[in-house]
């Protein structure tokens, strides 16, 4: 969905939609935040997934659904190849 939008839009319209829903209490759901973050962050850019993308993904990799933790994981992974390491 956000890679066939404009940065700017995926920014300001979709990501704070996906990072609200990281609190949301269906596991399935958390963990399709985490996919979905890991897709995004590309299109977003580095400031954005060092301030905004990682934190969230920070907490998920706590989260008590084992599911949800991979996704977590797997997603800072994506992270890390695409920029480095966080800032």
């Amino acid at each position: 969905m956000a890679t066939e939008m404009e940065p700017q839009t995926a920014r300001t319209e979709l990501l704070p939609m996906v990072l609200e829903m990281a609190n949301d209490a269906v596991p399935n759901i958390r963990f399709n935040v985490a996919k979905g973050l890991q897709m995004m962050a590309p299109i977003c850019g580095r400031e954005v997934c060092d301030s905004q993308i990682r934190p969230v993904l920070a907490l998920l990799v706590e989260d008590p659904d084992r599911d949800v933790r991979f996704f977590a994981v797997e997603a800072i992974k994506s992270l890390d190849k695409e920029f480095g390491g966080a800032k």
